[in-house]
Formats: structure tokens, C-alpha cells, sequence
């Protein structure tokens, strides 16, 4: 293995730590080995389906508690005073006013862009993150299909849509494998929050983060993730939009998924640009070990992390009419 530049924590696997060397600029690699040892502040949403914004900020300032928005994302807040632990136990949080998500996170229903009276499918649900934030965007009018495959992700799914106030959402527990069979081009609008290797969230002070990982599951992965995306493509009506993420660096889960749905579908899909005002995102790869991508592939967005976001991958796909 080369020498790698920057703090790299050495009990990371050595063939996660080498694959990094390959993905990523000298500058951009040192940002990302640095974020393993960093947990980026609290990031919430108000959840505007229960409370106005201006109400929930000034009920938690009398209550002690700072929150200070997060330019570019609108409902967006950094907790800077007062812990987590605290805010939990608030009658605002206890009623559903907030909810506490990663700000990476919320970048693919702001790229999808769902609209009130509008059908949409989220593909792998759980635990509703995305769920309750596109409902919200919704203003809890139109229809979402929420689907889970674990039994006990689902029921958590669902405490987390009736806390939340969501009243818009059907959640179906199975394989999202079926769902294009079951809803042949229904929906307006598809999010896939694909599951993943997750080497966006490794973190030194958790081992339990990355002890599972090793680079021959990233086949596994990868075909599992054609086979939903494949699905999520046949429940998207023509002229709709989908939008596929990751919490991962891995090409195979990313640039790879897009490069073989430009085989697979053709002219019948085009990625569009999802523009927002952040500097950590890097346009996707152009291939990987010598293998070149569509060069459209490029149109992915990668998030790298900084001081308030962690490591995520999405794009933005048009399904032509």
C-alpha cells in the first residue's frame, strides 16, 4: 500500500484506506480521512407540518437552546447550544416539531423536489428521514409509498411517520425489488436512498462503523442496487424524476449504478443538474480502474465532508416522456 497523505487512523482497513487513494484528489483525500475522526454538529429540521419556524426557534431560545440555520437549506438548523440529549426531552421534540437528520442527507429530496398533490415512491424508507422530510415538502397533500424490507425497520418507519404528523404516506413492507412490477410507471417522482457500504459514516471512535466492511461485498452491493434502481426506473411515470443516493465513496455504488443504467436504459434517461450553493461537492468520476464511464456519469454529485455534512453520493435522473 502507498503511503497515505494525512491523518489515516490506522485500524481502518488497509484496502479501504488504498481504495481512497484512488478515488479521490490528494486535497479532497485529506479532507475525507480527517472526517473520521470528526462528528459534525447537531443538524435538525423543523418540521413545519406542526409547528411555524419562527415558533419552534424562539420556544427553544426561551428554553435555553440555540438554533442557528444553515444557509442553502430552508427548515435547516445547526444545534449550537444546548445538548441533543436536552432537546430531546422538550415538549416540542416529544410532539414532533423537530427532527434530527444529517444535512448530506436532506440533499436528495431537495434535488427531488417533491411537490404537494404530487405521487411519489421512496423505495427503502426506513427510518422515514425522507419519508417525513418529502411530506413536509408536500404539505402533506399527494401520496407517498414508503417501502421497507426489514420487519423491524418498517414498524419503526411508521412510529416515526405517526410522531412526525405525516398523513400522506402508505408504507408497504417487502422487497423493492417487486415495486416496479407492482406500480408499472406510477409515481411522479422516485427516491432511491439505496442501501450501501455506509463508508460515508465510518467513524474512528465507533468501530462498529467499518467492522463489517470488506471490498468483496461490494459486488453484492452493486448488483442488488441495479436491481433497485431497475425497479424504481419501471415505477417512474415518463417525463418524472428519480433520484438515486448513497452514504458511500465507493465507484461501484455510484458512478458505476449510473454508468450500467446508461447501458441498460439508453436515450430513455438523462441525469439533470441539481444546483446548490455548497463547496464540497465534486462532479462524479470518469471510471474506475482503468474502465471509463458514459461520460454523462460525470452529472452525479459527490458531497464530501466538511465541518457540518458527511460523505453521500446522488443524482438527479429524467425519465424521458
Amino acid at each position: 500500500m502507498q503511503k497515505t497523505e494525512g491523518p489515516a487512523p490506522a485500524y481502518l482497513p488497509a484496502d479501504f484506506l488504498t481504495r481512497l487513494e484512488l478515488i479521490l484528489a490528494p486535497g479532497d483525500l485529506e479532507r475525507v480521512l480527517t472526517s473520521f475522526h470528526k462528528t459534525p454538529p447537531v443538524a435538525l429540521r423543523v418540521n413545519t407540518l406542526k409547528c411555524e419556524t419562527p415558533q419552534a426557534r424562539s420556544t427553544l431560545q426561551a428554553a435555553g437552546f440555540h438554533l442557528e440555520p444553515f444557509e442553502g437549506i430552508s427548515d435547516a438548523f445547526l444545534l449550537t447550544r444546548g445538548s441533543l440529549r436536552d432537546l430531546e426531552k422538550t415538549p416540542l421534540f416529544e410532539q414532533g416539531g423537530l427532527y434530527v437528520q444529517g444535512l448530506s442527507s436532506m440533499l436528495p429530496v431537495l434535488a427531488l423536489d417533491p411537490q404537494p398533490g404530487e405521487s411519489v415512491l421512496d423505495m427503502a424508507a426506513a427510518p422515514g428521514s425522507k419519508t417525513t422530510q418529502m411530506a413536509v415538502k408536500m404539505q402533506n397533500a399527494g401520496t407517498i409509498v414508503a417501502n421497507e424490507l426489514s420487519r423491524s425497520r418498517f414498524f419503526k418507519l411508521k412510529a416515526n411517520l405517526a410522531w412526525q404528523g405525516v398523513r400522506n404516506t402508505d408504507t408497504k413492507l417487502g422487497p423493492g425489488e417487486m415495486l416496479g412490477r407492482r406500480y408499472p410507471e406510477k409515481f411522479d417522482r422516485v427516491l432511491l436512498d439505496a442501501p450501501c457500504s455506509g463508508e460515508g459514516r465510518f467513524h474512528c471512535q465507533e468501530p462498529e462503523s467499518f467492522s463489517t466492511w470488506k471490498a468483496s461485498k461490494l459486488k453484492g452491493l452493486a448488483s442488488r442496487q441495479k436491481s433497485l434502481f431497475y425497479a424504481g426506473f419501471h415505477a417512474l411515470k415518463p417525463g418524472g424524476v428519480m433520484v438515486y443516493a448513497t452514504c458511500t465513496y465507493a465507484p461501484e455504488e455510484n458512478e458505476g449504478i449510473l454508468d450500467w443504467a446508461f447501458e441498460k436504459f439508453g436515450d430513455a434517461m438523462t441525469l439533470l443538474p441539481a444546483d446548490f450553493p455548497f463547496k464540497n461537492l465534486r462532479s462524479g468520476l470518469a471510471g474506475w480502474k482503468g474502465k471509463p464511464f458514459d461520460p454523462r456519469v460525470q452529472q452525479g454529485i459527490r458531497v464530501l465532508p466538511d465541518a457540518f455534512m458527511e460523505g453521500f453520493f446522488f443524482a438527479k435522473i429524467l425519465k424521458k416522456a
